[in-house]
């Protein structure tokens, strides 16, 4: 983007060289609907009750696993109204939430994941590894009936699966 255009060319970098272009994520395509289909029997995804949501929570982490303490209360809130959400997906509307933690190295979804499925309870949602292959997400993804989500390449990769999503914003990009 063009902020980061102007950060390279602050540090030095020959204008000539820089090329501001889509993150690669758009590119991608789906894999092959085995791949996806042998995933979501191994991680129980296809004997839940549908419709299939999936969800990628982040939390507010800087490096070194330093919590901000100005977001602790807003992390709360976070889990506590995606917990309603997931808990929705079963009383409302008879389906399954999939949680999909994306990192673990600086910041870890699958802590925030374990923390939304205890604030909901008994109520049939799902935490599953995501595929590694960008492409066998994808098509994974193509299978579920709604993502919502936060970290951008969950949204992209939901994208060209073609299902509909919804993002969760946390932070404006600076």
């Amino acid at each position: 983007d063009e902020h980061s255009r102007e950060a390279l060319r602050a540090c030095g970098v020959p204008a000539p060289r820089i090329h501001v272009a889509a993150d690669p994520a758009v590119l991608v395509s789906p894999g092959p609907p085995e791949g996806a289909e042998r995933w979501l029997r191994e991680s129980g995804v296809s004997d839940a009750p549908r419709p299939w949501v999936a969800m990628n929570i982040r939390p507010w982490y800087r490096f070194g696993r330093e919590r901000e303490d100005a977001d602790a209360e807003a992390m709360q809130a976070l889990i506590r109204n995606a917990s309603q959400v997931v808990r929705g997906i079963r009383d409302q509307l008879g389906g399954t939430a999939v949680l999909l933690p994306f990192q673990r190295m600086y910041d870890d979804d699958l802590e925030v994941a374990d923390s939304v499925l205890a604030a909901a309870g008994e109520c049939g949602a799902l935490i599953a590894q995501p595929p590694a292959a960008p492409s066998d997400l994808s098509a994974a993804l193509a299978r579920f009936d709604l993502s919502v989500g936060m970290r951008m390449h969950f949204l992209l990769l939901s994208l060209a699966a073609g299902v509909p999503f919804v993002a969760l914003t946390y932070s404006e990009k600076s």
